[in-house]
């Protein structure tokens, strides 16, 4: 059986808000084999200045709660049971494993106690790398939208079976994500909201669709990234793989809403998610995202859409390639409610687009292109002599 059409196989053709129980049963594939379609990141330099050595999860809890400035706090290898209410306030601060290897260093949440494993309010250059956040009860890791949380980096992170969110970014209207508080006014939202993030090389992974049906949304509030507000970030070099929900209307694996500007996705694998990346979301009436770019990424549509843009405006989506797993789901790209200034040019996408007429659309490949692609069932979307002979020179260079 062709490729492309064993990995359709694997899924329903019939898209069903009630899953079947193949879809139930869809497992990951190879992570390692996905992993190969993404850059490695390359080591940090060993780490210099104050440093702070941990071991358990109450000296990191302690660790992160008295840091000065310019600190580093280095995890040895283990399985740290993390505490509720861990919350870096401190500028200049640095969270990495002290042997480089995320997978030696887990950071385990407990599933009672909701919230997030470790949060951040008010710290500038925040730095976590090298480590995993596993489990919790709701989110890795929260940065607060009213907190001047700036310059924040996630470097060669692992967030994996994180039940709601991997990375969250709360609103900038209200503090501490508290609606009953009095709201900042324009000029402190603009101050305060979190500028200049960068999430590199990390790992977002469910191994299973989710099955707990008592999140408010039937089982379907499961991402990787949900942002708002942020301003100027970069999303690149990220593996996304498996963030399903139980009916298949998992939100974006990147999901970027509310009054979010100058954003950039680019070079990122995204396999066996219900959605891929989501700017905007038809709750939202407003302008969700204004200015960036979505490109050189790689997605394996799941049962849902590759890219949803929803009030998105001003976003550049090109270099792209798209392998949609469910052909009968009308929308494996779709821009609506507002997209003004937005382009989609120079993608190849197996599957359907349904974009604004004002919009540009130019020079995109869209089909059912069987056998163009090396092998979508690990996310490699290389092309094949076929897929050359199709596409021929099909990529934008600026």
């Amino acid at each position: 059986m062709p490729i492309l059409l064993a990995l359709l196989a694997v899924i329903s053709l019939d898209f069903d808000p009630h899953p079947t129980k193949e879809m139930l049963m869809a497992e990951n594939p190879d992570i390692n084999a996905v992993l190969k379609q993404v850059a490695k990141a390359p080591p940090l330099p060993p780490p210099a200045g104050n440093m702070v050595r941990v071991t358990n999860g109450n000296e990191f809890a302690d660790a992160v709660k008295n840091a000065a400035p310019k600190t580093t706090i280095l995890l040895a290898d283990g399985t740290y049971a993390v505490p509720k209410d861990v919350v870096l306030k401190q500028n200049d601060v640095t969270i990495r494993s002290e042997s480089g290897n995320r997978d030696a260093v887990i950071l385990d949440g407990d599933p009672n106690q909701l919230g997030s494993i470790l949060s951040i309010h008010g710290a500038h250059n925040a730095f976590i790398a090298d480590v995993t956040f596993f489990g919790g009860a709701y989110y890795g890791v929260r940065v607060y939208g009213d907190g001047d949380v700036q310059n924040f980096k996630a470097y060669n992170v692992k967030f994996h079976n994180i039940p709601v969110r991997g990375l969250k970014g709360t609103t900038a209207i209200y503090s501490w994500d508290n609606y009953s508080a009095p709201k900042n006014p324009p000029d402190v939202i603009e101050k305060v909201r979190p500028h200049n993030g960068e999430v590199r090389y990390c790992l977002f992974l469910s191994d299973k669709r989710k099955t707990n049906r008592n999140d408010g949304f039937d089982g379907d509030y499961i991402s990787g990234i949900d942002m708002q507000y942020i301003a100027g970030w970069t999303f690149a070099d990220n593996a996304f793989i498996g963030l399903r929900g139980f009916n298949g209307g998992g939100r974006g694996a990147i999901f970027i809403w509310v009054g979010c500007t100058n954003i950039t996705v680019e070079r990122n694998v995204f396999i066996n998610c219900d959605r891929s990346i989501c700017f905007g979301n038809p709750s939202y009436k407003g302008v969700a995202v204004d200015g960036g770019a979505i490109r050189d990424n790689l997605m394996v549509v799941g049962v849902n859409m590759g890219i949803e843009a929803c009030g998105a405006h001003n976003i550049d989506v090109y270099n792209n390639r798209i392998c949609a797993m469910n052909l009968s789901y009308p929308y494996t790209v779709t821009f609506y409610q507002g997209s003004d200034g937005s382009k989609f040019h120079h993608n190849i996408v197996c599957g359907h687009v349904a974009v604004i007429d004002q919009m540009e659309n130019h020079d995109n490949h869209v089909g059912v292109f069987e056998g163009a692609f090396a092998d979508p069932s690990v996310a490699d979307l290389s092309l094949t002599p076929k897929g050359i002979d199709l596409f021929g020179d099909w990529r934008f260079k600026k």
